[in-house]
């Protein structure tokens, strides 16, 4: 889903649940990267 909606406030949100998911299973990298590309992503 990502792929084709990679520039949507949609993919914005899915980037911060996954940061959120990935913060709690303990991978911090992962989540670092999600969080990052959920500032990308978010409308300004």
């Amino acid at each position: 889903m990502l792929a084709l909606e990679n520039q949507t406030p949609l993919a914005a949100q899915t980037q911060f649940s996954l940061s959120t998911l990935y913060r709690k299973r303990g991978q911090t990298d992962k989540a670092a990267a999600a969080l990052a590309e959920f500032r990308r992503l978010r409308p300004r």
